[in-house]
């Protein structure tokens, strides 16, 4: 491999040391650079989604980055700069002043997407597009943006309106981020929080430069091609609509996701980023991973499948005062238990790429952590427990 491969594992790697359970905000973020695309996390505050963009900012040598939080009264200068009214009014010309603004940025955050103004969205729906420029009224010529990679993050999802749906259609990579589930994390955070500045690794923009051009000279097979194309049929049969603009764009993230696992062409498993890709409308999530999961990677289609279950088992818990608590988390707990085991057997004999072991561990650590915390509630009545993760923990680290 190549000094810009060995450059991006590194700084992979030194992410992944200072945030904690993000392993695949992290490679969704690393395939955006790559691929030149634009990624958006959605989720509650204080889940370190612009901490992501921060610490990969801080990684990228000489990288200049634009970070606005939007809001209703946010205007297009506070994006691209101001009208120079000198020139404006010295000599007619309509130019604005680019310094610190998103037209000199290769890194760009956009924090709360969805707050922004049809004006605003209407400026985005240019600049996150794949020809990555601005057109005004009164500029001599289109002016092209040097962006590298775009992130955005949002509390809720970008939808129940055209505006925030035709914005949400310039994402190809979305991510539902979820608060830190591994009491190890918490007490980490709590102890010894890991500091973003504390920078090991970083690679230059000639080499991130180097490392796209690498990308996309792995091999995609026919029948890689072939099976992208029965999943996208399948999930039209769901109801699920992936867009023509979507497809095309899918296959330069697949060749970016084979080059970032180290593989010369594009397999099977590395379908299972589409999951990332494939989905716009939150209810259409769990119905598309299900679908290429099963084809792509069936240990973390499994995985999934065993996660949902068990959230959606504690979601319909009574509450804790009404008479037929005990009953009903005494039940749940010990199907709680049998999902830990056979997630823990899954992994064990699994023979999938240790990426994806790694996924399948993210479910199982999130599964556990729910059977804890509810036979904690039962254990000074019951005296229950939970499992020793720390077998299967150390078999697939």
């Amino acid at each position: 491999m190549s000094t810009a491969y060995d450059k991006i594992q590194a700084v992979r790697a030194d992410l992944n040391r200072v945030l904690l359970e993000r392993e695949q905000a992290i490679d969704l973020a690393l395939l955006a650079l790559l691929t030149r695309q634009n990624y958006v996390q959605i989720g509650p505050p204080g889940t370190a989604k612009s901490m992501l963009v921060d610490a990969l900012h801080l990684r990228i040598d000489g990288a200049r980055r634009f970070k606005r939080v939007l809001n209703p009264g946010t205007t297009d200068s506070d994006i691209l700069g101001p009208i120079d009214l000198t020139r404006l009014a010295d000599e007619g010309r309509y130019v604005r002043r680019h310094a610190r603004s998103i037209v000199e940025a290769d890194i760009v955050f956009l924090d709360e997407i969805g707050r922004a103004n049809q004006m605003v969205y209407d400026l985005l729906l240019q600049i996150l597009g794949e020809e990555r420029c601005v057109d005004e009224i009164g500029m001599d010529t289109p002016l092209a943006l040097p962006v590298l990679g775009s992130f955005a993050a949002s509390n809720s999802h970008l939808t129940g309106d055209d505006n925030l749906q035709a914005l949400n259609d310039r994402f190809l990579l979305r991510q539902e981020i979820a608060p830190l589930a591994d009491p190890a994390s918490l007490i980490r955070l709590a102890t010894d929080r890991p500091r973003l500045s504390d920078v090991r690794a970083t690679i230059t923009l000639d080499e991130l430069r180097q490392a796209q051009a690498e990308a996309q000279q792995v091999t995609l097979p026919t029948s890689m091609v072939e099976a992208a194309l029965a999943l996208k049929e399948a999930l039209r049969g769901e109801g699920v609509l992936v867009t023509d603009r979507m497809f095309t764009w899918s296959f330069p993230l697949l060749k970016a996701h084979a080059y970032l696992q180290g593989e010369p062409h594009v397999g099977l498993e590395d379908l299972a980023v589409l999951g990332a890709a494939w989905w716009v409308d939150p209810h259409e999530r769990a119905v598309v991973q299900r679908a290429i999961f099963s084809v792509a990677t069936p240990l973390q289609a499994q995985a999934l499948a065993i996660e949902d279950n068990a959230m959606d088992l504690i979601a319909h818990l009574p509450n804790a005062d009404a008479h037929d608590f005990l009953s009903a988390a005494e039940s749940a707990n010990a199907q709680l238990l049998d999902m830990v085991q056979t997630l823990m057997q899954a992994i064990r004999g699994s023979a999938a790429r240790d990426t994806t072991r790694q996924k399948a561990v993210g479910s199982l650590k999130r599964v556990h952590a729910a059977q804890t915390k509810l036979a904690g509630q039962l254990a000074a009545r019951m005296g229950l427990g939970g499992i020793d993760l720390s077998g299967v923990l150390a078999t697939t680290a």
